[in-house]
């Protein structure tokens, strides 16, 4: 998720006979076109230094060689925040402070028409929703980070509202162990009860043996 008349770098990657490089915009019919370094890498940074509503879009990255085209690299979607300024609210329920190993809901709310919301997790996109007025999205405490939501309309791709509030989601409580360290751990206390019954046999076969002794003396 890229802000508002923030910069933004594309890097197209190639085989190394390339001359030139075009990023192509889906549904654009404009191009970019750079020449080939001279570097062993063979690689190029397409950068946009203030994206804009226009800026965003889904992006893939061609390279040639005397004159042929290759195919179309994978897509790269751009999503730029701060389009639309309606204001959003984040909420924890029943705490941002959560209890290892229960669960938290985050719900997003808002009272403009956006009809899709997304969620965003330490800046990156976590989760994205069809929605009528609100959202809310249970996850266990291994997603503890900073979450925000971002609010938009069908017919706008890759266009997002203003963020909401941010809700940092922590975990208390003792660790919780892996399944390798639980295994070693519950392995110790097996050994430890069965150490504990072979002392108590022995104890009990000497306090058999006592009163045979003293009778053949």
């Amino acid at each position: 998720m890229i802000p508002l008349h923030h910069p933004v770098t594309i890097e197209c990657q190639g085989p190394l006979e390339v001359d030139l490089w075009r990023l192509e915009k889906k549904g654009s019919s404009q191009f970019r076109y750079l020449k080939s370094p001279a570097s062993p890498w063979r690689k190029v940074n397409f950068t946009t230094l203030s994206v804009t509503p226009g800026t965003a879009g889904k992006y893939c990255c061609r390279s040639s060689r005397q004159t042929y085209w290759s195919e179309c690299s994978e897509f790269v979607e751009i999503q730029v925040a701060g389009i639309f300024k309606e204001n959003l609210s984040l909420s924890a329920w029943p705490s941002a402070k959560v209890i290892t190993g229960s669960n938290v809901t985050l719900d997003c709310s808002f009272e403009a028409d956006f009809d899709r919301v997304a969620l965003s997790k330490d800046g990156d996109i976590y989760e994205t929703r069809q929605v009528i007025e609100s959202v809310s999205i249970n996850f266990s405490t291994r997603d503890a980070g900073t979450y925000q939501c971002y609010g938009s309309h069908s017919e706008f791709d890759s266009m997002w509202s203003v963020p909401s509030n941010p809700v940092t989601v922590r975990f208390t409580g003792p660790a919780v162990l892996n399944p390798t360290t639980e295994l070693h751990i519950r392995l110790s206390l097996a050994g430890l009860v069965l150490l504990a019954l072979v002392v108590l046999l022995v104890e009990d076969w000497h306090s058999r043996r006592r009163p045979e002794s003293a009778h053949s003396i």
